[in-house]
């Protein structure tokens, strides 16, 4: 068994360490099966490798709580709210946190912290 990178394992399924150090990864080279070790159990990571459908993603569950990520399709709330424009120096809509707008009057680039807004410093 090798150590890349100082959280990386790789070598034979059998070789794999423990559980208990979360933010490790094992690769299989036997399998070719990626593990996460969460710090209680090592957690297949790796796609089954058959055909998946046309326009899905990897990844964790939309709502509700916690879940290993499977291939599924995006949904509105996987997407930030963006408002492109807008020509008042306040926002006349009722914004969630990650919301980002450009005044057009002012030339400023506005995020949405979730309680005010907070203008983006630009190069």
């Amino acid at each position: 068994m090798t150590l890349a990178a100082n959280v990386n394992l790789e070598g034979l399924l059998a070789e794999r360490p423990a559980p208990g150090v979360p933010g490790r990864f094992f690769y299989a080279t036997d399998t070719g099966a990626t593990y996460s070790d969460d710090g209680a159990a090592w957690v297949a990571i790796t796609p089954s490798g058959t055909s998946q459908t046309a326009n899905k993603v990897f990844a964790g569950p939309a709502t509700g709580t916690a879940a290993a990520p499977t291939f599924r399709s995006l949904v509105t709330a996987d997407l930030p709210a963006l408002v492109l424009a807008s020509t008042s120096g306040a926002p006349s809509d009722t914004p969630v946190a990650g919301t980002v707008r450009f005044d057009a009057t002012a030339k400023n680039l506005y995020v949405y912290t979730g309680s005010a807004w907070v203008a983006v410093a630009l190069a």
